[in-house]
């Protein structure tokens, strides 16, 4: 099959814009028990729960969502790496991510 050279661009840009929708890897497992702030004071180490399910991003959804509690304490409790909570019947857990950029990708936790 023999593209012309206007498809092969056509071709081309789409791969292009697929490409970039691809979420960079920012996160990863921590490879030492202990991380210090970047010289700058930046914070690698994050402690991330995996995500809450979310029916929508109006702002009342996303209020709604922020203020109620999924599980006992969850505003007092001190989270460790491995923590497993249940929120509406799902088992997440609490996750040691590192990252060395001051902007993550959430959405790969």
């Amino acid at each position: 099959m023999t593209l012309q050279p206007k498809s092969r661009a056509l071709l081309l840009a789409i791969a292009a814009v697929a490409a970039a929708q691809v979420a960079p890897v920012t996160l990863m497992r921590p490879t030492t028990p202990d991380k210090s702030p970047a010289p700058d004071g930046f914070i690698q180490r994050w402690l991330v729960l995996e995500p809450i399910p979310a029916n929508g991003l109006t702002d009342s959804a996303v209020q709604a969502i922020v203020k109620k509690e999924y599980f006992p304490n969850q505003s007092t409790v001190t989270p460790h790496d491995g923590d497993k909570v249940i929120v509406d019947l799902d088992k997440l857990y609490q996750q040691d991510k590192d990252s060395a950029e001051w902007k993550s990708a959430f959405i790969q936790v």
